[in-house]
């Protein structure tokens, strides 16, 4: 996968842990210092040991994050995070973030948590974010587009030019059934175009799972695993005559310009 460098083989599942790790413990940082959603994109990981019933894979992560501020102007900065994997159990260690800026302008710190995160006796960095803290029209999206009475867990959205309007389109991962006596019932792809106002949903419960790997400016990486199977392929994202789609690594690379 472009731009991920590692010093340890680590198995596609492993990989998905990190950056959902990384994902959530910058999410939480940022949320936390400046009360405003970033979109997260993991550039590089770094890994190292080995996750055994007695060992521990330790990771390094970087990459960049994005907010928008009130006024409407996209602020970004960079990222730092480690953290741990073992056979039962995994965290992130430290997350360290740059502040925000647009141009010469520096994101200010709000002056107090967020009431919801002030008043929460658990860690930030444990929180996993779910629809109702997303931007409104996408959490309206999947509420109206998934009838579902499980509980839905959706990721913080990364951003990604997916139609190549030069407008950036929002991505999530969407867990659906999450629940103390129940196991996952599906998992799913939401993409919201802002710009157009419309969403679109990569779900097919019966058959496949699908869930974000990673996205840069303007390509989304996806892994597909057979409904509740371990075994994954992995492809991008498109949308194709008004329809998101899933396009396997091999057909992806198959549509990339030959060099001469």
């Amino acid at each position: 996968m472009a731009g991920c460098h590692k010093k340890a083989d680590i198995s596609a599942e492993d990989e998905a842990y990190i950056r959902e790790l990384t994902t959530n413990g910058v999410y939480a940082e940022v949320y936390q210092k400046y009360g405003l959603e970033p979109g997260v994109t993991t550039d590089k990981i770094t890994a190292y040991g080995e996750r055994t019933s007695t060992g521990t894979l330790t990771f390094n992560t970087e990459g960049s994050y994005s907010v928008m501020a009130e006024s409407g102007e996209i602020y970004t900065g960079t990222f730092k995070v480690t953290g741990h994997i073992m056979a039962h159990g995994m965290g992130t260690d430290s997350v360290e973030i740059t502040a925000p800026k647009n141009g010469l302008d520096v994101l200010p710190e709000q002056s107090k948590a967020p009431e919801e995160t002030a008043q929460s006796e658990e860690p930030m960095q444990s929180a996993e974010p779910t629809e109702t803290t997303l931007y409104q029209p996408l959490s309206d999206y999947i509420s109206e587009n998934i009838r579902s009475s499980a509980e839905k867990l959706v990721t913080p959205p990364l951003e990604c030019d997916i139609n190549g309007d030069g407008h950036a389109e929002l991505c999530v991962t969407v867990t659906i059934g999450i629940t103390q006596n129940r196991g996952i019932d599906a998992v799913l792809v939401a993409v919201y175009d802002v710009y157009n106002d419309c969403g679109y949903m990569l779900y097919d419960p019966d058959v496949y799972d699908y869930a974000i790997m990673g996205a840069s400016e303007d390509v989304c990486v996806v892994s597909r695993s057979k409904h509740q199977k371990n075994a994954e392929v992995y492809g991008v994202l498109a949308i194709q005559d008004g329809e998101l789609v899933f396009i396997e690594e091999d057909e992806y690379n198959a549509t990339l310009p030959v060099s001469t």
